[in-house]
């Protein structure tokens, strides 16, 4: 999942809110993730959830980039991860993912 807002994350992680049981995101790229969690329904930070749940996520990525290169090309594959995997195998499993279209 690829958030094009600047700041993510300030309002938490509320499970009266989920909109389904199951995840359903591989992976998480934001520009800024907030370090305070500001709402007073919040029962976690968004990192502690992705973390419970063995979502990788990445910040300081220039979503406005992405979002264009999207835009002009469609959607593209891409792998992320925190196991440090090798390059190779990362590309092997973008490569291996149907898409969206499948």
């Amino acid at each position: 999942m690829l958030f094009t807002a600047s700041h993510i994350g300030n309002v938490g992680v509320n499970p009266e809110d989920y909109d389904r049981k199951n995840r359903s995101i591989s992976a998480v790229a934001v520009r800024s993730l907030s370090p305070v969690v500001s709402n007073w329904r919040a029962e976690k930070p968004p990192s502690d959830w992705l973390a419970e749940h063995g979502v990788p996520g990445i910040s300081e990525v220039d979503t406005r980039y992405v979002t264009r290169k999207l835009r002009e090309g469609g959607t593209l594959r891409a792998a992320l991860s925190t196991q440090g995997n090798a390059c190779r195998n990362l590309a092997d499993r973008a490569r291996a993912w149907p898409g969206l279209e499948a």
